[in-house]
Parts: structure tokens; sequence; C-alpha cells
């Protein structure tokens, strides 16, 4: 936590409602009864989970982050795209995605070994479906395509055929 920065910022934009700290211990006390825009430095280590929770979170309005490059490329990415995933395809059905644009390593003092990227999320309407989550980990996560059929045949109907 950039306590320094958290005061330059308060002094700065006085009539901004700033938290400072560790962002699951506000969920847990404050924000889950009221709307709010998430932004935030995440930790790299944690930065997809902060993301999926934010977008599940009905009370969340836009997530505008920054985080590592290739994580910020897996959720911005297209079809067809090599870094095209569940991410992409799970942010991309509640939130309209746009990275934003990319910071060198040399822009931060330690200077980290990634670069950074700016990307910012404009969630569409209580629009998260949990049952599609669950579909699309198990989608993209599947060894083999009979595993997945018969996933698919075993949760949705029985009437898909595995021959």
């Amino acid at each position: 936590i950039d306590k320094d920065l958290c005061e330059i910022l308060r002094q700065k934009f006085p009539k901004l409602e700033l938290k400072c700290g560790d962002v699951l211990d506000f969920w847990r006390e404050t924000l889950e009864n009221e709307e709010y825009d998430l932004i935030a430095n995440l930790p790299y280590y944690i930065a997809t989970n902060i993301i999926l929770k934010a977008l599940k979170d009905k009370n969340a309005k836009n997530i505008l982050v920054l985080i590592q490059k290739e994580v910020a490329d897996k959720f911005s990415a297209k079809a067809g795209d090599k870094n095209y995933s569940s991410l992409a395809i799970l942010a991309q059905s509640v939130a309209k995605v746009k990275k934003l644009f990319d910071i060198p390593p040399g822009a931060f003092v330690p200077a980290p070994k990634v670069t950074s990227s700016v990307i910012l999320f404009e969630k569409f309407e209580n629009s998260f479906n949990e049952e599609f989550a669950k579909f699309l980990k198990v989608a993209f996560a599947s060894i083999t395509l009979l595993y997945f059929v018969k996933y698919l045949r075993y949760r949705y109907c029985s009437y898909i055929s595995v021959g």
C-alpha cells in the first residue's frame, strides 16, 4: 500500500472517496453493500482473482487496473489471437474490455522484470453468469474433446452422442 500516494490523491481530489488498503479487506467490510468503481495497481500474483471477483460483483460498475501486460493481453484478446482464452470470453461477456496502454519496467522504482498495462472493464448491467463461467472453465481446461463432450452430456443434456 503506497500511503504517500494515497495522501497526495486525497489532497489533489478532496471530493473523491478514496479507500487505501487491501482491496480484499474492503470487500469484506464495506464494498458488499454499495456501488463502486475499482481503480487499483493490483499485485501481479492475485490480479486475475481480484478482477474476476469484481466482474462477479454486481456492485462493481467499472474496473480500471494496472496489471502485468501478459494478463491484460489475456483479458483483452480477440477471437483468433494467440492469447484468446476463457478469461477473454468471460470478461468480454460481462464488460467492454479495453487495454489502454503499456508501461515499461523503467517507469517504476524499483523496476519490475515485466511490462505492465492499464486495462479498463466497463461492465454491462448485472450480466455475470456463474453457469457460463463454469462451462468455460471446463471447456478450456479439457484435455480431450471426448472429456468435454461427456461433461456437456452430463451437465446439460443427455442426448449428446459420444461416438
